[in-house]
């Protein structure tokens, strides 16, 4: 493109409008680098925690008694949300978040989500136990 122009095969106007262009398209492209290499080191520091985590849940495999110092070493906090009004007859359901250190709040299924999975996966154990 240079070229074109130094050699007046490209009128100026038209050099100008693709500079402005490929100046605008490289800008856009610093941008995406520069929140890729965020999200990538953001997600690098998260694998640290996970790894961070595991560390000390091998610790602890064969706990024979749950004590204060070991759950201060999982949970970080607790949060305890206010119960849902329920209807006459309908269970109370109140939301409780338990943000574990190094890893966050881990999103666990309902109880009834639970109890399908413990009973396929039952299923399953005998299944291949035959």
């Amino acid at each position: 493109m240079s070229e074109d122009h130094a050699l007046d095969k490209l009128p100026d106007s038209q050099y100008q409008k693709l500079l402005h262009n490929y100046q605008e398209e490289y800008d856009i492209l610093r941008e995406q680098i520069r929140h890729l290499d965020a999200i990538v080191k953001e997600e690098l520091s998260h694998e640290m925690d996970v790894n961070d985590f595991l560390k000390v849940v091998q610790r602890y495999t064969r706990v024979s008694e749950l004590t204060p110092a070991i759950l201060r070493e999982f949970i970080h906090h607790i949060v305890v949300h206010h119960r849902e009004p329920a209807a006459i007859g309908e269970k109370l359901e109140q939301k409780v978040e338990v943000h574990f250190n190094f890893i966050g709040e881990v999103d666990l299924p309902d109880v009834e989500m639970r109890k399908k999975l413990h009973k396929s996966f039952g299923k399953e154990n005998r299944k291949q136990a035959v």
